[in-house]
């Protein structure tokens, strides 16, 4: 995988990890399990950039296996204080929960009790 300096490079591994079938003959998806981790990195690294474009990534996954291990990650660029990374999560959290909407309900409760997708309704600089 790349490093953290070839921008250009992650984002041909995006489209790359688009155009591929993620399960083989059997179903499964051994390999892609692997990915999310290049992927968790992503939505956790320091440049807004790198992060959206990831966020943009994981809007088209339609595998509910492999979103469940970013949940946290997604849920987290809620909170980010710049535009880019809250707008591309709040349109990540409605593709995961319009395809999986028990994804959500399971365990991603804050410890007030509201649900934590609900923040990216909340702030006003978001142009959806």
């Amino acid at each position: 995988m790349p490093t953290d300096d070839d921008f250009q490079l992650k984002k041909l591994c995006y489209l790359f990890l688009e155009s591929i079938d993620k399960t083989d003959a059997s179903g499964a998806m051994p390999e892609m399990i692997l990915v999310c981790n290049f992927i968790q990195r992503d939505l956790t690294h320091t440049n807004e950039y790198m992060r959206g474009v990831a966020l943009r990534f994981v809007c088209k996954l339609k595998y509910a296996e492999l979103i469940e291990l970013l949940v946290p990650s997604i849920l987290q660029n809620l909170e980010a204080k710049h535009a880019f990374v809250c707008r591309n999560a709040a349109c990540t959290m409605f593709s995961v929960y319009s395809d999986f909407p028990d994804l959500l309900a399971q365990d991603h409760r804050r410890d007030d009790g509201g649900w934590s997708h609900q923040e990216a309704h909340a702030r006003p600089r978001v142009q959806l």
